[in-house]
């Protein structure tokens, strides 16, 4: 296990650490053997640090933990850090050609990314893009309730539609499920303009 951590003067409330990370060598071992793709994530802890996080599934679909890095924020530098204990720990071009990154695509996660592992795929997380679909649909056509199952069923169909989109082999065939879920939003809101659409 490769572990760093940095000591320095803050004024953070919680303790004088700066950042806390480790890279699970027997992890990174698995992961050599196991399908290329890394998923990178952050969350935030109760007390407002946020916790880097690397994971992957293994070949009998359990998801494995790489590494970890606890720090201040999601800076780019900070993404950079923890980017950098992964690549120290063997996930390096020479060992991963065929590396793919999924995460959220953060401005500070896109640029560390870009920085420190150049060759690799670095596509978007469906889950993540998802949740901002309903947002979007409430904007735009206003809350889904219970009871509106018109809309419901329109919304599903959409993301479906999406998933189908991203699992697509060439651009036209994505292109094609993207313009059919573009073709289930005008439908529905040529019967249901935004003011008919009750909202909170």
């Amino acid at each position: 296990m490769k572990v760093h951590s940095t000591v320095v003067s803050t004024d953070h409330p919680v303790s004088m650490v700066e950042g806390i990370g480790a890279v699970l060598s027997s992890a990174v071992n698995l992961f050599m053997k196991s399908p290329h793709i890394l998923f990178i994530d952050a969350g935030f802890s109760s007390d407002k640090w946020v916790i880097m996080l690397a994971c992957f599934m293994d070949g009998n679909h359990h998801i494995q933990p790489v590494g970890f890095e606890l720090c201040s924020g999601e800076s780019g530098s900070n993404w950079c850090l923890f980017l950098n204990m992964l690549k120290e720990a063997g996930i390096t071009e020479e060992g991963v050609p065929d590396l793919v990154i999924v995460s959220d695509q953060g401005k500070g996660l896109l640029a560390a990314v870009h920085d420190v592992f150049p060759f690799c795929e670095h596509v978007p997380c469906v889950t993540h893009l998802e949740r901002h679909f309903q947002d979007r649909w409430g904007k735009a056509h206003g809350v889904m309730y219970e009871d509106n199952t018109e809309a419901i069923n329109t919304f599903n169909h959409m993301v479906e539609y999406y998933r189908r989109a991203c699992l697509a082999v060439t651009g036209e065939e994505c292109g094609a499920w993207m313009l059919k879920a573009r073709s289930l939003e005008i439908e529905y809101s040529s019967f249901h303009p935004v003011k008919e659409v009750h909202v909170d």
